[in-house]
């Protein structure tokens, strides 16, 4: 009834519920979208660092102010109806136009926007005001997508996840540029 917290089109929907409520529903929001774009990917393209993926974004939950998902034409003709109805209900956008099988990721913490890609080992960030697309959208044509990658403000290749390489990083440059703890990322077991 209220729709996304998430989007200037339906925040004023939720004009009369505490932001402490609206913070929560969009953590939940967060957390079902890094699941379902890490659990879609694990089915459709093989690569063994989507768990470290994962587990890195889901440590920075609590930091997170809105995720997007972008998936590709090629992943809905794999997986089919639960992809479908996730379009369709205008939980996620998808990619017009030939892109290889890549869908993205996109997350809007303290003041940036960050994009994971599928087939790309580089996570990319801009500070917000500087981010060329609106998210929230359903559709996205690929070219349009592409033409943005070289702007980026800050780049990162996500190579050594076994090591913690790449997770170390970014947790760095996290905790120097926005003020984030540094230990989440590290693995628990």
């Amino acid at each position: 009834y209220l729709g996304d917290p998430r989007w200037p089109g339906e925040r004023m929907r939720w004009g009369r519920v505490s932001e402490e409520a609206r913070r929560i529903i969009t953590r939940w929001l967060a957390r079902e979208d890094i699941t379902f774009f890490f659990d879609v990917l694990s089915q459709v393209v093989e690569h063994h660092a989507w768990e470290y993926r994962r587990k890195f974004w889901e440590a920075y939950l609590p930091h997170i102010d809105a995720t997007w998902v972008i998936l590709s034409p090629d992943v809905e003709a794999v997986m089919g109806k639960q992809v479908e109805e996730r379009i369709a209900s205008g939980a996620c956008g998808e990619f017009t136009g030939s892109n290889q099988g890549r869908s993205m990721l996109a997350i809007e913490m303290k003041g940036w926007v960050f994009v994971v890609w599928t087939h790309d080992g580089s996570c990319r960030g801009w500070p917000k005001q500087e981010f060329p697309l609106v998210l929230g959208k359903r559709y996205y044509r690929i070219n349009e997508v592409n033409s943005i990658l070289p702007t980026c403000a800050y780049c990162l290749r996500q190579y050594g996840s076994e090591s913690y390489r790449w997770q170390a990083k970014l947790s760095v440059w996290l905790k120097n540029n926005l003020g984030l703890p540094m230990e989440l990322f590290k693995d628990e077991d």
